[in-house]
């Protein structure tokens, strides 16, 4: 007799948000696993306003030096490595220049792998096969960056 057991692949869940006071609209797009979570998240169109958050259940401490790199791999492409700002358990970047390209790199792989370096210099990796939802991605790339091509916004 055989047992299948079939795992559930994890995917980014669009979220949206209309501020009430303003009418501004706010969408965020989130890979959560048991492990950890990275989320993509826009405020208005332009670089500074986008940022990334990832989470995870290890505890990274913020400490003397908040500001430490994360690397993150995106299927077979080249790792991104930049500086994070981290606290307890989370880092966010935000601002970057690259945070569009990292998206795109996002929302067209399906395997993701993150190493994060804790309080005391120790590391922390994450590695996690997932599915994006093109229509998604392209939702929240376009609202972070309306002037994208179109391939771009469709995650090619």
């Amino acid at each position: 007799m055989s047992i299948i057991i079939a795992l559930a692949m994890n995917s980014f869940a669009l979220t949206s948000s209309v501020d009430p006071i303003s009418d501004k609209s706010s969408h965020a797009l989130s890979l959560v696993t048991d492990d950890f979570t990275l989320a993509f998240k826009c405020d208005e169109p332009g670089p500074s306003s986008i940022y990334a958050i990832y989470a995870t259940t290890e505890y990274l401490g913020g400490g003397k030096n908040p500001k430490r790199p994360l690397t993150i791999r995106f299927g077979a492409n080249e790792p991104f490595e930049g500086w994070w700002t981290y606290d307890r358990n989370s880092a966010v970047a935000f601002g970057d220049a690259n945070m569009i390209a990292l998206m795109s790199e996002a929302f067209s792989s399906q395997k993701v792998a993150i190493r994060a370096i804790k309080y005391d210099m120790s590391s922390v990796t994450n590695v996690s096969d997932y599915q994006a939802d093109i229509d998604d991605a392209g939702m929240l790339l376009a609202s972070c960056d309306p002037g994208l091509p179109s391939r771009v916004k469709n995650g090619k």
